[in-house]
């Protein structure tokens, strides 16, 4: 029952003042939530432009537009930053190798996703999971 509310009160929020929030934006515009629900659900696929675009039934270039005007980032950019949260999340909450989750997020080297884990955290990923574990 509270699922169901919840689910109420974010549909009320997005479709009025929600609908001006970066990223929620993209929820309550049917064809970029398209998108945005599958790189939730499968943030380790492949998602090149256009199978993005053809998810959300729109051109590339139309798809683009309207997802940067949304989200305030691109497609590429929100994969990237959707990717480094959940990396960041299985880096301080299991005990899987550096490896393992770069191939859940998407890598397939160690090397790249230690290079954009960084770009983002400012430390690498071992440093960061080391870190994460000496504060608490």
């Amino acid at each position: 029952m509270s699922e169901i509310i919840f689910a109420q009160a974010l549909r009320a929020y997005l479709a009025n003042e929600g609908s001006n929030t970066p990223v929620l934006a993209g929820f309550a515009e049917p064809h970029i939530a398209r998108t945005l629900t599958a790189i939730h659900k499968s943030p380790g696929d492949a998602w090149p432009l256009e199978r993005l675009s053809k998810i959300a039934g729109l051109s590339r270039t139309a798809f683009s537009s309207r997802f940067l005007q949304c989200t305030t980032m691109t497609p590429l950019e929100y994969l990237t930053n959707w990717r480094m949260q959940i990396a960041r999340k299985q880096l301080t909450t299991t005990n899987e190798s550096i490896v393992e989750i770069a191939e859940q997020v998407g890598y397939h080297s160690e090397a790249a996703f230690s290079r954009v884990f960084k770009k983002h955290h400012s430390f690498a990923p071992g440093t960061y999971r080391r870190n994460a574990r000496s504060s608490v």
